[in-house]
This record gives structure tokens, C-alpha cells and sequence, in this order.
């Protein structure tokens, strides 16, 4: 079968312009921009979603091809592999083929038992702090706190896999308005449930950590959430002094996750396909930003650096007659909140059980705070089979 497809190189032009314009180093050269463009278009043309390449234009949001197709370097086909296989129903994680001595072959397969146990699989691997608060209490026959350990696994998984919708989503076709009307909904609901299953874990830790310390408080009757800047400084005032800044640093992400949670249960978040750069017809399904205070470079708790990795930027209207407008593209938006919570939440069970609390308290403690503050051996490395689904989750170490 033949095809043929065709490129403006003016285009590569307009990426390297834009590069250059806030950055001396743009660590590609033009013939590398130009292989970028001829190579996305002959893919577009085949159907091919994804090319998985070594080239340095891999994965970079200032090479326009980039939103025609998806180009990532080989590091990152894990978690593409594993999104597939989710979002596919697809158990079987490794497949190995070999040769017996009388001739034939032999397949050997490991299989997980469902998707589901692939998410939460994923999501104790990537916060393996969180996963030996759950072992050590069912050691200690601590049956309340094993369930709020796992009831926060699986709202965290539960996310993991609304992330998963959304990136489906995003993958079928949009040529007609009607399809890009429905892709727009879709998205849009399916980060709505991400929002509401990363704040249901943290509402739930904040108001186990308060039983952590009280024994004999119930942690269905608290309050409390670790979206709060208040919850976790009361927490940390809790424990000696120690350097807080990455846990308060992750804290700043919790804390517009669950301003983006309260403003949904008031009205539904502008969700629409934008124009991704100002040059070019690439679009992108983008949230509106514009008066959202936690967006605002002036209020929110986020700093610039934090703010970019959102993929926030001043975007044109896909209608002709629509003014720009401050959004962020949902995809990016989406990975990142999902998995500065998954590094949140496990930097707050390190927290918790590597420092020891202040001797004013004087309320029964639970043994796992401070269990291993005097243990200064770091966590055993992971096995094969952790790193695996860690790797096939995706999202905790992708971007």
C-alpha cells in the first residue's frame, strides 16, 4: 500500500522561533524538526496513534508535529503499554516464548487477575510508604486502620483509572463538530471523577492521621482533609522539626485540587477543543482557567514552575470569533494533578512513620508514627514485579 503526505516546513520554522524566543538552548536543529514533520505525517496518513523514537524531538511541546501525532522515546512505552492494556481488558503482563529440547515451543505468561488488581497493584508500588503503613497494621491486627489504607488505594485507583478514560477519549477521532463536542463532554466528566476520587483519598488520610494520634477517636466522625494547608501544617506541628519543604511543596497541589473539587459541585468546568499554538490548525481539549483564582499567577499556591508543568497557556479559540483565553490542556492537567497526589500522599506516609511526634502529646498514640524514625536503612528496593507495575500504572513516573 502506498501513501503519500505532505508537510510545511515553515511550520518548524515558526517552533524554532518560538523556542528561541524564551530560551537560548533549543537542544534541536532544524533537520531534526524537519524529520519530525515528515516522519508525523506519514504516520498520520497509516492511522498510527504513537511512534516510539530515539530522535531528540521525542515527547517535546515545542515541536508542533508533536500534536499530530505522538512521538515518545523508548523509556516511556511502559506506561503506554500498560494504559493499552487496561483500558483494553487485557490481563497478561509478560509473555515469554521459548524452545523445548525435543522440538516445539513453550509460551510461559504471567497474568494479573483483573484490571483492577493491575490499578491498585500500580498505585501501592508507586507509593510503597503507604503500602508498609498497610502491611504493618495488619501485622498489628489493626483491621480499622487496613481498611482506611485500602479504602484510600482504591479512590486513588479508581482515579487512576478515570485518567485512563480520558486519555482514551482523547484518542478517537474529532474531525466533525458532533465528535468534538462529545470528546470535550467526555473528558471533561472523566476529570471531574478524577478530581473527586484524588480528594476522597485525601479527605480520608487526613481524618485517619487524626485517629493516629487519638486511639480512641473514631475516624468516621472526623473532619478534615489533606487539601487543607491548615490540616497539614497541624500535622507536621505534630512531629519534631524536620525539613517539610517537598511534602509542602506536593501539599500546594492538594490544596487546588480541592478548590477545582468545590467549584464543581457549583458549576461544571469550561471544557472545549482550543487551537494549540498560534500557528497552525492542531487543537487540543483544553479547561478554561480564566477566573479561577488557584490558576492565578497573583493568588494561587502553585509557583511558576509548578504552574507550567500543568500546561497552562494563552489560547486561541478553535471558533474564528472567540477570544483567547487562559487554559490548560486536560491531558497534562490531568496526568500531572493525578500524579503529584500519588507523590503527595507517599511523601506524607514517609513523613509520618520516619519522624518521631513531639513529646506534648500526651493522647494514646498509634505504634506506626515515628515507627521508624531511629531506622536510618531506606526502603528495601523494589521487586521485578513492583517496579513492573509501577512502570505499567504509568502516570507516577511519566512527564
Amino acid at each position: 500500500m502506498w501513501a503519500s503526505a505532505h508537510f510545511f516546513s515553515v511550520y518548524a520554522q515558526l517552533d524554532q522561533a518560538a523556542r528561541e524566543a524564551f530560551s537560548d538552548d533549543s537542544g534541536l536543529t532544524l533537520a531534526d524538526r524537519h524529520r519530525a514533520a515528515a516522519i508525523a505525517c506519514a504516520a498520520a496518513d497509516l492511522g498510527v496513534d504513537v511512534i516510539v523514537t530515539a530522535a531528540p524531538t521525542a515527547g517535546r511541546d515545542d515541536v508542533a508535529d508533536n500534536d499530530i501525532v505522538l512521538s515518545i522515546s523508548p523509556g516511556q512505552m511502559m506506561p503506554l503499554f500498560g494504559h493499552y492494556l487496561r483500558v483494553t481488558g487485557n490481563h497478561v503482563l509478560e509473555s515469554t516464548k521459548g524452545r523445548l529440547r525435543n522440538g516445539g515451543t513453550s509460551v510461559q505468561k504471567t497474568v494479573a487477575s483483573s484490571a483492577t488488581d493491575l490499578y491498585l497493584a500500580g498505585i501501592y508500588a508507586s507509593a510503597p510508604h503507604l503500602a508498609a503503613i498497610r502491611l504493618m497494621s495488619m501485622m498489628g491486627g489493626d483491621l480499622s486502620l487496613v481498611q482506611s489504607i485500602e479504602a484510600i488505594a482504591v479512590r486513588l485507583s479508581r482515579a487512576a483509572r478515570a485518567v485512563d478514560n480520558l486519555l482514551a477519549a482523547l484518542s478517537n477521532g474529532s474531525a466533525s463538530d458532533m465528535q468534538r463536542t462529545d470528546t470535550a463532554e467526555t473528558t471533561a466528566e472523566a476529570f471531574e471523577r478524577v478530581l473527586l476520587y484524588l480528594c476522597a483519598a485525601m479527605d480520608r488520610y487526613a481524618r485517619v492521621t487524626q485517629t493516629l494520634f487519638d486511639t480512641s477517636l473514631d475516624p468516621d466522625k472526623q473532619r478534615g482533609s489533606l487539601t487543607s494547608s491548615v490540616e497539614l501544617r497541624s500535622v507536621i506541628e505534630k512531629f519534631e522539626p524536620t525539613d517539610t519543604q517537598q511534602l509542602e511543596s506536593l501539599g500546594a497541589y492538594a490544596r487546588v485540587i480541592g478548590q477545582l473539587r468545590n467549584r464543581i459541585h457549583a458549576l461544571p468546568l469550561d471544557t472545549q477543543h482550543r487551537l494549540s499554538r498560534s500557528y497552525g490548525s492542531s487543537t487540543t481539549v483544553a479547561v478554561t482557567l480564566d477566573g479561577l483564582a488557584e490558576f492565578d499567577p497573583a493568588k494561587t499556591p502553585l509557583d511558576q514552575e509548578q504552574l507550567d508543568r500543568l500546561g497552562v497557556w494563552k489560547a486561541q479559540s478553535s471558533n474564528p470569533f472567540g477570544a483567547r483565553a487562559y487554559a490548560a490542556d486536560i491531558a497534562t492537567l490531568t496526568t500531572t494533578l493525578f500524579r503529584e497526589t500519588l507523590r503527595f500522599l507517599e511523601e506524607f506516609s514517609h513523613f509520618i512513620i520516619r519522624n518521631k511526634t513531639v513529646a506534648s502529646i500526651t493522647t494514646a498514640q498509634h505504634p506506626v508514627l515515628g515507627c521508624w524514625a531511629d531506622d536510618p536503612r531506606p526502603m528495601p528496593a523494589a521487586l521485578p514485579e513492583e517496579v513492573l507495575y509501577r512502570e505499567m500504572l504509568g502516570w507516577a513516573d511519566f512527564g
